[in-house]
């Protein structure tokens, strides 16, 4: 017995629109619904069958293909439908982003660039006190007790980047959600 990619492949002299279902990463499904159309098209229940029958009956053939053509027309109403969802959830994020620019109160426009301002700051911050701390004690005979007081110094700065991390990260994980969830662009 073959499987449903081959039955379907021997069908490519006959009907050669089946070729253009078997190029996708999903040949196996889409060969599947082609043999599954054939058997509704022929009556026949085995697949082996159904396709021998199809292959001698030219009115069941131009079935197949006008089914195939269906199909693709619906698959690619499909995709227009959410291609449009996809710039109609980027309009409503940009309006929303249009809106917090454009609002006189500061608040509503500078919170979110203030924020990760503050943390690649911090993260600055954090990175140049280690490197200050080992460099003076390497290179210009500082007091090798700074090292001893720098997890300290790190806790603080790693403290304050905690602080900030969930208004940054609840604010990017919703914007993200908005942008990949076509429904709850409409839902704020």
């Amino acid at each position: 017995m073959m499987d449903a990619v081959s039955l379907v492949m021997s069908l490519a002299n006959v009907v050669p629109a089946v070729l253009q279902w078997l190029g996708h990463e999903n040949a196996a499904g889409n060969a599947a619904q082609i043999l599954s159309t054939v058997r509704d098209i022929t009556g026949e229940k085995h697949d082996e069958a159904a396709i021998k029958m199809l292959r001698n009956n030219p009115t069941m053939v131009q079935a197949l293909t006008a089914a195939l053509y269906r199909h693709q027309e619906a698959l690619m109403e499909m995709e227009t439908r959410a291609t449009i969802s996809r710039e109609n959830n980027a309009a409503a994020v940009n309006q929303t982003m249009q809106v917090e620019v454009s609002a006189l109160h500061w608040p509503t426009y500078s919170w979110r660039p203030f924020i990760g301002f503050c943390f690649g700051a911090t993260a600055i911050c954090s990175s140049l006190t280690v490197a200050m701390c080992y460099l003076g004690v390497m290179f210009f005979q500082a007091d090798s007790q700074t090292l001893s007081v720098l997890p300290g110094m790190i806790g603080a700065e790693a403290g304050i980047m905690a602080t900030m991390s969930p208004v940054l990260g609840i604010a990017s994980w919703f914007r993200g959600k908005m942008q990949v969830n076509q429904d709850m662009a409409g839902h704020r």
